[in-house]
């Protein structure tokens, strides 16, 4: 659950008035990491690749009658998040995003096939600390981008480290490449990703274009980068569980609460809690400053897409004990959930960290969230998901408890908070209704 936001006023998917700004579909939109960082604190995120040098291989001509050509020859690299993570014990590497392996390596790709035209997914070679650089040996990475109707390489550049962002700057069939270096030279690491980029669907498109610029970047991501991952979700939790519309409604208040710039900035220092509590249960003091950082904030934050506390993916995972609140004295439940979830093993808290930090995982998490509030004894288990999706109390109460926690009160009593109203009232939003089934 996030921090309590129920008494927030709500924001209709349209403004009317409000002048947006929108892409247009089929062309570049070149968005750069560097202006989003000059708006940002200073964060322990390190730079994964730097703006590539312009295409060699072809002359400038052809490159002026080539838009794909174009739009990859501009191109300019982001920071990745920092990914401190073992394999989640409970999770495959396809069940965080696009993946493909080989051996006992992978590449994943945080958003899935196929990505809307200026999407900027981070792609991440893995296991961590795979090539360790010393004085005799460099390691490096080289990423490449080819067109798959005919296996031409239209981009291509090489990063210091097995992270990097890669914008979708043009419609097309693509595959993205990494092969490891050492000293320069190609090893037998070399694994790829076959992904198809879409322009923006044109009935977005209009409808958003009376939509203020956060709405429409809210609705942007939710649409274009997490759509097959919320209808999936709510899938998976069944007949008795959770509609897609009902869950893309609850993710939609988060996006648009929490950019995703603000949503990587908390990952960023979460990851670095992580990694100072690593060091001090290996032995290492390390830095005193760092340690009492970590003493006095516990990584419990929302994390990430659904804005979901470590903690509480801890109960829905079963990694501790579910507790139900007292309405009346939450004080108590929720000290007891922290307290469980800090007895947890540091190995069991960086896989859960993992799951909150990939936009699907921490989408599955939501939904599966939002399906265990439902289906309690003393809330909706004889439901369906499309009858409580139909009911407007029944979908608030369930939104409510998803941001402030699960309480004992029988049904019949419990009260929504205006955040569950306003999740109602986007369910009935247009957009909602078009691209998000309620049944």
């Amino acid at each position: 659950m996030g921090s309590d936001r129920s008494q927030w006023p709500r924001a209709a998917l349209r403004e009317p008035g409000v002048p947006a700004r929108l892409g247009t579909p089929g062309t570049q939109i070149l968005g750069s990491h560097r202006a989003r960082a000059a708006a940002l604190p200073p964060l322990p995120r390190g730079r994964v690749g730097a703006t590539p040098a312009p295409y060699q291989g072809r002359g400038a001509a052809a490159r002026d009658a080539d838009p794909i050509q174009r739009a990859f020859d501009e191109l300019s690299l982001g920071d990745a998040p920092v990914v401190v993570s073992p394999d989640p014990p409970s999770a495959g590497w396809g069940d965080l995003g696009q993946s493909s392996s080989s051996a006992a390596r992978y590449l994943i790709c945080e958003l899935t096939s196929p990505i809307g035209v200026g999407s900027e997914p981070c792609y991440r070679l893995g296991p961590p600390n795979a090539e360790r650089s010393s004085p005799d040996r460099l390691y490096s990475y080289q990423w490449t981008v080819r067109r798959r109707t005919d296996g031409r390489q239209i981009w291509q550049t090489v990063t210091a480290s097995p992270e990097i962002r890669i914008m979708a700057a043009a419609p097309g069939p693509y595959r993205v490449e990494v092969v490891v270096l050492s000293d320069g030279t190609p090893t037998d690491v070399c694994l790829s990703l076959e992904q198809d980029v879409e322009p923006e669907p044109a009935a977005l498109t209009a409808e958003l274009r009376g939509a203020s610029a956060d709405v429409a970047r809210a609705m942007r991501e939710l649409v274009t980068e997490l759509r097959g991952y919320i209808r999936n979700a709510a899938a998976a939790t069944g007949p008795q569980g959770i509609t897609a519309r009902l869950l893309a409604s609850v993710l939609y208040i988060e996006i648009l609460s929490r950019s995703k710039p603000a949503r990587e900035s908390e990952l960023d220092h979460a990851a670095v809690l992580l990694e100072t509590a690593e060091r001090r249960e290996q032995g290492d003091r390390g830095d005193q400053g760092e340690h009492a950082l970590f003493a006095t904030r516990s990584p419990d934050r929302p994390l990430g897409v659904g804005q979901i506390r470590p903690m509480t993916a801890a109960m829905v995972l079963g990694a501790t004990p579910w507790i139900d609140q007292d309405r009346s004295d939450r004080r108590s439940g929720r000290d007891q959930i922290k307290a469980n979830y800090d007895a947890l093993p540091l190995e069991t808290k960086r896989a859960i960290f993992t799951q909150l930090r990939w936009p699907k995982s921490n989408i599955a998490m939501a939904a599966k969230l939002l399906g265990t509030l439902k289906n309690r004894a003393n809330r909706y288990p004889a439901m369906t998901a499309a009858q409580v999706a139909a009911d407007p109390r029944a979908v608030a109460l369930l939104a409510t408890e998803y941001i402030s926690g699960g309480t004992r009160t029988p049904v019949a009593e419990a009260r929504p908070s205006g955040y569950g109203s306003w999740v109602w009232q986007q369910m009935q939003e247009s957009l909602m209704a078009r691209f998000f089934s309620n049944g």
